[in-house]
């Protein structure tokens, strides 16, 4: 804890989110700009101080999701420490982040992470449903972190809320609009060059290749596409995991829980 308290201190920019909501993507983009700018190599992603010591003009970065038991920091104790700094709040639909959090746990935990958390050893056995009604895990839960942060982030002089749904619709666009917040000119050629290099299909290229120096963008299982970090890429395929009757439990759960600004009900 105190390690992750001194590296919100130093940190000039701070990037908040639930997990499963499009934070590697962001972050490959991100650090292609830096590379294409700066110099840092294109096989690593910026991640605490690194581009920093490389490039004083690169900032601090600080990640957190701050989700439930697997929160590296208690964002709560330190909101005071926030308004001092730029603050990019990243969402997606949270039944989209349940589904790929159902996979992410399935596929990529070990058999003992997933009992600690409460799960059967395979996931095979628990419906995606039972584990959308989760009383810790479920899409509730996922909805009251989206809402606390929505809360606490409105309230900050600098902070930028990006949600997942926009950057697939227009990549370049919500690209640019991050770059600017953060205060980099970026050219067109430069945002097209990032956006390219981060492509769906061009991820799934590198992580299947082990292009980057991080075990982040590893598949655990390069036989199976439901184990890779770079899984689908797509706004609403929630949907294909859910009857019609579920899809209607959940809407109900979004609209009488989710603050209308996300936009997703």
């Amino acid at each position: 804890m105190s390690r992750r308290l001194e590296e919100l201190r130093d940190a000039g920019l701070v990037f908040i989110s639930h997990g499963k909501s499009g934070r590697t993507w962001v972050r490959v983009m991100l650090s292609h700009i830096y590379h294409l700018r700066y110099g840092v190599p294109a096989d690593q992603l910026v991640e605490g101080d690194n581009f920093h010591r490389h490039d004083g003009r690169i900032p601090i970065c600080f990640f957190t999701h701050d989700q439930n038991e697997d929160a590296p920091v208690r964002m709560e104790l330190v909101r005071d420490r926030l308004a001092a700094k730029k603050v990019v709040f990243l969402v997606r639909d949270p039944r989209d982040v349940l589904v790929s959090r159902y996979h992410h746990r399935a596929f990529r935990h070990s058999t003992e992470k997933r009992e600690r958390a409460g799960l059967p050893r395979d996931m095979a056995e628990m419906p995606v449903i039972d584990f959308a009604r989760h009383p810790r895990l479920g899409l509730p839960a996922v909805i009251d972190i989206m809402n606390k942060w929505h809360a606490e982030t409105a309230g900050l002089p600098q902070a930028l809320r990006l949600r997942y749904e926009d950057l697939l619709a227009d990549t370049e666009g919500q690209l640019g609009r991050l770059t600017a917040f953060l205060g980099e000119r970026c050219s067109s050629e430069e945002i097209a060059a990032a956006t390219s290099f981060a492509s769906f299909q061009s991820m799934q290229s590198k992580e299947r290749e082990g292009f980057f120096q991080t075990d982040v963008l590893r598949p655990a299982d390069p036989g199976n596409p439901e184990s890779f970090k770079v899984r689908r890429g797509v706004a609403g395929g929630y949907r294909d995991y859910f009857t019609a009757g579920e899809q209607e439990e959940l809407e109900r759960i979004v609209r009488s829980r989710l603050d209308p600004a996300f936009g997703y009900a």
